[in-house]
């Protein structure tokens, strides 16, 4: 018999969990909760980092450690896009809050308000059709505004305040603008619930296309990631990143010129996570290196499954940012024993940047270094990192 869940798309029911619950001191245990807390929010329609920030400022440790635990925020809102399963992850919050529905309800205290009529499988039925359908207009609409950025070549990314801002830093080392990027002149980040109601709208934003690797080795468009430029909403300012509702991550990437040449010459692929820091990385190269972007250290494992797809032998290079970023490559590579994690790619090695970014502990990436030393010295250094890391890279893994 099929579990009804329609009762985890509802939004009121998701801010009484909210609620209702304190963040565990273990702090292994409030992760795990987070990741599930943003897959719910996902499912209902609410902004995942806003919501896994308001939950987890209740956490006790919160205040003297914020600086740190806000990268691990945006962390779990990246890893809970990759959830296969996200209903079960949303039960698991909502157990925890300890707030009753359905049938549960039955069990609280009654009250002298007369108890509502039992609801029908066929009533429950439609109202779990009417949740979908109403999750299905959402992506609808998003996959629309999606066609047409995809489409739209009229918008002129070099005018966005995000490239204008990245400009800016790299002072005399400018970047090079890619010929696949697109700009929007405005997008609908979160749709309002009705006429004048809500909603936040995007505009000047930079468009970034994801693509899958066909069997022929060409790449497809399969979605976009959208930069903001700027939006009148407080909660989201330039920079922000995000994915239309039905963007396929995993086993999707965004490559760069000359990606496909050198890996045809069994050149080492380069991974990393952002779009702008494996441009600076590619520029650096002359566009001669096999850099992509995984847009989340979540899905590197599921692109270098793509990849190897075609290139079975192939080794892995990741280029993650500094702090936890880093941290979890080296368990997806190396593993650990003494959580339990086995490596998940095999013939592969981890550049650290801490090196050259001493003071940026988190989120430090490769196009800082660019932006502070130039293109010379970024290139020396990444060779440098490069065969540091494949010496100490992870044996082949038989299976």
């Amino acid at each position: 018999m099929m579990q009804d869940d329609s009762h985890l798309y509802d939004r009121a029911l998701f801010e009484r969990a909210i609620d209702a619950c304190t963040p565990p001191d273990e702090r292994t245990r409030w992760l795990f909760l987070l990741k599930c807390l943003t897959a719910w929010a996902l499912m209902v329609g609410a902004d995942p980092r806003e919501s896994g920030l308001r939950w987890s400022e209740r956490w006790g440790g919160w205040s003297e450690s914020s600086k740190k635990d806000k990268p691990q925020i945006r962390a779990a809102c990246k890893s809970s896009q990759e959830f296969g399963n996200q209903a079960a992850c949303a039960q698991e919050f909502l157990t925890f809050s300890g707030v009753r529905w359905g049938k549960l309800a039955k069990s609280e205290p009654r009250s002298p308000v007369p108890a509502p009529a039992r609801v029908s499988k066929a009533d429950q039925q439609a109202k779990r059709k009417s949740a979908q359908k109403a999750v299905e207009r959402r992506k609808k609409n998003q996959t629309n505004q999606l066609a047409r950025l995809i489409a739209d070549r009229t918008g002129k990314p070099e005018l966005t305040p995000y490239w204008k801002a990245k400009q800016r830093a790299a002072g005399d080392s400018p970047l090079p603008l890619p010929a696949e990027w697109r700009a929007s002149t405005g997008i609908w980040r979160e749709f309002p619930d009705g006429k004048d109601k809500g909603g936040a709208w995007w505009r000047n934003n930079l468009v970034i296309p994801l693509y899958e690797l066909t069997p022929k080795r060409r790449l497809r468009t399969v979605g976009v990631q959208i930069i903001c430029g700027s939006s009148k909403s407080q909660d989201y300012q330039t920079g922000d990143k995000f994915f239309p509702a039905g963007t396929p991550l995993l086993g999707h990437f965004h490559s760069f010129p000359g990606c496909g040449a050198a890996l045809e010459k069994g050149a080492p692929l380069i991974l990393v996570e952002g779009a702008i820091t494996g441009l600076a990385a590619a520029h650096c190269t002359d566009f001669k290196a096999p850099i992509v972007c995984c847009f989340s250290v979540s899905t590197m494992a599921s692109v270098a499954a793509a990849f190897r797809a075609h290139f079975p032998e192939l080794e892995i290079v990741l280029l993650p940012d500094t702090g936890e970023a880093y941290r979890l490559c080296m368990e997806l590579v190396h593993g650990d024993r003494e959580k339990g994690i086995e490596s998940r790619l095999g013939n592969a090695s981890v550049i650290d940047l801490f090196p050259l970014l001493p003071d940026a502990r988190e989120n430090g990436d490769f196009f800082d270094v660019y932006a502070r030393h130039g293109k010379e010295y970024s290139l020396a250094h990444l060779r440098q990192l490069v065969r540091v890391a494949r010496s100490h890279k992870s044996p082949i893994l038989t299976r």
